[in-house]
């Protein structure tokens, strides 16, 4: 799964972990692939660029991963810091943040230094892969969700870990409603003494092999009993059926 969330205004650079556990190659490769088709499908105008892409939302210009630049992994030798920085300046520009993706994690360190320097701020997105083993265990307290159900829930979820942003919760919420919109996706949910409290997503890659488990979230209040497992083991159960 990864988690890639609308951050705080200004400017950062996403890479995939370097030195976190990364997945093998193959895998690691699939999964960029499914996580980019996700976005690109979900934007409301897309650039292909040399060794990348640019995805745009204009309707949720505030939302920073429905709208940034992505690179190709292997970084080309021609993207240093100040051709990313320009990069960003021309098809970003016109927004209150500039944000890249470099899908190359240990290519990225060598202008980590100098975008630092810059004024970027940097984060990784980390890849986990599952592959049948151990097999995921039902848990009864986990249902599919309807998308009326699924939205409400995550805005939910988004309003608990950011008490008194309402705005920002509706706006985070309907991000997601924007990516499931260009892509097959099921919603799971769990319930705690009758209230759903945990949910993920899952997305399907059409006539592909992968899967993807996103947003995955439990309320604050209802943490600790292992419902966020149970949406999890929901949703990789219902991967394997696809």
């Amino acid at each position: 799964s990864s988690s890639r969330k609308a951050s705080s205004a200004g400017e950062s650079v996403r890479s995939t972990g370097a030195r976190s556990y990364s997945p093998p190659v193959d895998d690691l490769a699939a999964a960029l692939a499914l996580d980019r088709a996700i976005h690109v499908r979900g934007a409301e105008r897309v650039v292909q660029i040399p060794r990348g892409v640019v995805v745009l939302h204009p309707g949720l210009p505030e939302v920073h991963h429905l709208n940034t630049l992505i690179l190709d992994a292997p970084l080309g030798r021609e993207h240093d810091a100040d051709s990313i920085c320009r990069l960003a300046e021309r098809w970003l520009g016109q927004l209150q943040h500039r944000q890249v993706v470099l899908d190359d994690g240990p290519g990225s360190v060598r202008v980590d230094r100098a975008m630092t320097a810059a004024g970027w701020t940097r984060q990784r997105t980390t890849y986990m892969v599952w592959q049948g083993n151990p097999q995921p265990t039902p848990d009864a307290r986990a249902r599919e969700l309807s998308e009326q159900e699924l939205r409400a829930l995550q805005q939910a979820v988004f309003s608990d870990e950011r008490p008194g942003h309402e705005s920002l919760a509706r706006t985070l919420a309907e991000a997601q409603a924007v990516l499931r919109a260009g892509t097959p996706t099921r919603g799971f949910g769990a319930a705690d003494e009758g209230e759903l409290a945990a949910t993920a997503t899952l997305f399907l890659d059409p006539g592909g092999t992968t899967a993807m488990v996103e947003e995955v979230g439990t309320l604050r209040a209802h943490r600790e009993r292992g419902l966020g497992r149970a949406v999890v083991c929901s949703a990789l159960l219902a991967a394997c059926d696809a």
